[in-house]
């Protein structure tokens, strides 16, 4: 239930930052500051929840060298864990009669 992806930061033109994970489809998140980014950075373990929740073959992390950025970006490893979050944001309430 631990997972560790690379991940693309960027500075975007307008103002705030992008972050992509390439390894995984539609995983991409952005902020008004560094911070703000990081918070939504929880996004990670949401989609590969999604992925075990779906019975989904989680995909492999790609390898740092293997990535190439641009002069407005960096590259950085993020880690989730999703036995955390299912037990943080899966609680349904149950009411006892």
């Amino acid at each position: 239930s631990k997972y560790v992806y690379p991940a693309i930061f960027t500075s975007e033109p307008d103002g705030g930052y992008s972050v992509y994970f390439p390894d995984l489809e539609g995983c991409y998140t952005c902020g008004d500051t560094l911070l703000m980014l990081c918070l939504w950075l929880k996004m990670l373990a949401l989609i590969l929840y999604g992925y075990e929740k779906d019975q989904r073959p989680i995909p492999q992390p790609s390898k740092m060298s293997g990535i190439k950025v641009t002069a407005d970006s960096f590259l950085s490893m993020v880690a989730c864990d999703t036995l955390e979050y299912r037990k943080r944001f899966n609680n349904k309430a149950v009411k006892k009669h």
